[in-house]
């Protein structure tokens, strides 16, 4: 059965998706489903390719976007929504809710609250009347341009890019305090990545409390429990079925968990 990157790897090609090849699943699929859902452009899209080892061209990363964009249309339309939610909050200091979240603006911050009820927050938020922002790359002198209206206080190494109108700009240590564009791809990764980080902080503790097992270590999507030799493969088992149970604030959200046993910590 095709799985999420084939799929995408058929839809660039124009083929089925039982014919895609495995350097097209790698190459094509994969970097486009991993990075096209937080708004990834070709020219990014280009060197995140490289990074799995594949070579694409400027037309296969343009096509990568437009197949992600194309096939799943939901995720474009659902940026705009966040970004148009958040710069309402922003402008009207009233709270809003959309797409499952929910953002308030108080002190100096514009928070946003998570399904779990945890809440991301973004420091000194603000409207920039500009239709267009210009940023500048420090150590290439490359200039983008931005859309979105809305930003917050953040900080960047020095080689990265920064407000071409240097707005709110200082130095603070070696790093460099800035104004830092804020659009609805980055609003969905942090709420992506934030879900998933309390999916996983949620199977932790089910598994502490209900099979009093610690858990030593935990990477990304992956939690490390210390178990007897004898009992690694009935226990494993077990962590798998209690952590696929859903906590309450997504219990309609189907979960699939993996186990391996190891004397050691491996990927």
């Amino acid at each position: 059965k095709p799985d999420v990157y084939e799929k995408l790897a058929a839809v660039i090609r124009g083929i089925e998706a039982t014919k895609v090849s495995k350097k097209d699943r790698n190459g094509l699929g994969k970097p486009g489903i991993i990075g096209g859902g937080y708004g990834m452009g070709w020219k990014r899209m280009q060197e995140y390719a490289a990074t799995f080892g594949a070579k694409v061209t400027v037309q296969e990363a343009k096509a990568i976007v437009e197949g992600y964009r194309t096939r799943y249309a939901e995720v474009p339309k659902g940026w705009r929504t966040l970004e148009q939610s958040a710069i309402r909050t922003v402008e009207t200091m009233q709270r809003t809710e959309t797409c499952g979240v929910s953002f308030r603006y108080g002190g100096s911050a514009l928070t946003c609250r998570l399904p779990s009820g945890r809440e991301l927050v973004m420091h000194k938020p603000g409207i920039v009347t500009e239709t267009m922002t210009k940023w500048v790359h420090r150590k290439t002198g490359e200039v983008k341009w931005s859309a979105s209206n809305l930003t917050r206080d953040g900080f960047a190494e020095t080689d990265e890019w920064f407000d071409a109108k240097k707005l709110e700009y200082d130095f603070w240590s070696k790093n460099q305090r800035m104004r830092d564009s804020i659009w609805g791809g980055v609003l969905l990764e942090h709420i992506d990545q934030g879900a998933c980080a309390d999916l996983l902080w949620h199977g932790i503790d089910s598994v502490e409390t209900t099979l009093s097992l610690p858990c030593v270590l935990h990477t990304h999507d992956e939690g490390v429990f210390e178990v007897p030799e004898d009992k690694a493969s009935e226990l494993s088992k077990k962590i798998c079925q209690t952590m696929e149970v859903a906590p309450r604030w997504c219990e309609s959200l189907p979960l699939k968990v993996e186990a391996d046993c190891a004397s050691y910590y491996r990927k």
